[in-house]
């Protein structure tokens, strides 16, 4: 059977019978393929700077200026947030959105990290942002995470948002502290439905404390 590329969002037109799969260079294109384009595992050949390292588990989230993805793969000594790297690889469906498996990851220096954007939590939780740089304010609650130890969720504009950094924690009273956290938006999903949203931050310095001695809304904790 002759499977045609179709030309989506900038996927160029190629037919895997005559010329091969399209070797993708683009993190936007390859965030738009569909779950059905992503399941052939066509080619890629990205650049980008990486703004999330997960050395546990092997990889890291790469992004530009358009867009950004998740790439697993072989870690090369060195890198670390703001390392500029080029991944050969290809697409396959990851766990939410498609991801990249890398077959080779290459060490190109330091890059720029994008700006991080102010986007309303609504519009987080509909998934086009997931793992995109992204900074929320709101209210800050007390909350314990899944290994017993208290962390934070900051409510904002009625949404609670979970933050994860380092442990431990800082703490405040809950609801008494008004505050901007920054980084890179990641959502709780359960069978590619989302159930939360959350921000994963490098440390607890990306949280900026912007008024104090707030009071708590009335049973606004009862609502996670």
């Amino acid at each position: 059977m002759l499977v045609v590329w179709v030309q989506t969002a900038g996927l160029a037109q190629d037919s895997p019978g005559v010329n091969g799969p399209p070797m993708l260079s683009s993190i936007e294109v390859v965030r738009r393929l569909s779950l059905a384009q992503a399941r052939a595992g066509p080619k890629v050949d990205l650049t980008g700077v990486i703004t999330w390292l997960d050395v546990r588990n092997s990889g890291f989230v790469l992004a530009d200026d358009a867009s950004a993805t998740w790439v697993e793969g072989p870690l090369p000594g060195g890198l670390r947030v703001g390392s500029r790297v080029r991944v050969v690889g290809r697409v396959v469906e990851g766990y939410f959105t498609v991801s990249v498996r890398g077959d080779s990851v290459e060490l190109l220096g330091t890059g720029q990290l994008p700006e991080f954007r102010n986007v309303p939590p609504r519009e987080q939780l509909q998934g086009q942002w997931d793992l995109f740089r992204v900074a929320a304010t709101g209210s800050l609650f007390n909350r314990p995470n899944v290994d017993g130890q208290v962390g934070l969720v900051l409510l904002s504009d009625g949404v609670p948002i979970w933050l994860a950094g380092p442990d431990p924690a800082p703490q405040f009273p809950s609801g008494t502290v008004f505050a901007e956290a920054a980084g890179i938006s990641s959502l709780g999903v359960r069978e590619r439905q989302i159930i939360d949203c959350r921000l994963l931050l490098d440390s607890w310095d990306q949280l900026k404390l912007i008024r104090t001695n707030l009071v708590a809304p009335a049973g606004v904790t009862k609502s996670w």
